[in-house]
């Protein structure tokens, strides 16, 4: 038994198969560019480390106010002087204050803020 397809049927596969094509591709593009778009969000979003050092330390009070800087893999200890200087609704990252200390969750930065902090002893 032979099945014959007329031109019509043939015409109609081949734009089919064609459609289906183009749509798998404008779907990686779009996937593609999605994910393009994130990770250019995420880069405007990095500040740099002069800035933050900035920011942390107005935030205590000044670099007079600061007595140590301590890091331990993404937490940032700071020992401050008097408590009466900080100005804590200023900073970006989340924090803990407990006595005369306070910790900031800042990430894979710590090292070097600490360092940059300390330099400015």
């Amino acid at each position: 038994m032979k099945i014959l397809l007329s031109t019509y049927s043939i015409v109609a596969i081949v734009l089919a198969g064609v459609f289906v094509v183009c749509f798998i591709a404008l779907l990686i593009m779009y996937i593609f560019n999605k994910k393009r778009k994130s990770k250019k969000n995420a880069n405007e979003n990095i500040v740099s480390s002069s800035v933050l050092v900035e920011e942390i330390v107005s935030a205590l009070g000044g670099k007079e106010n600061i007595s140590s800087v301590e890091h331990k893999m993404t937490r940032l200890t700071i020992e401050f002087k008097e408590e009466g200087k900080l100005d804590l609704s200023s900073l970006r990252f989340k924090y803990m204050l407990n006595a005369n200390k306070l910790t900031l969750l800042v990430g894979s930065d710590a090292s070097s803020l600490a360092e940059d902090i300390r330099a400015l002893f």
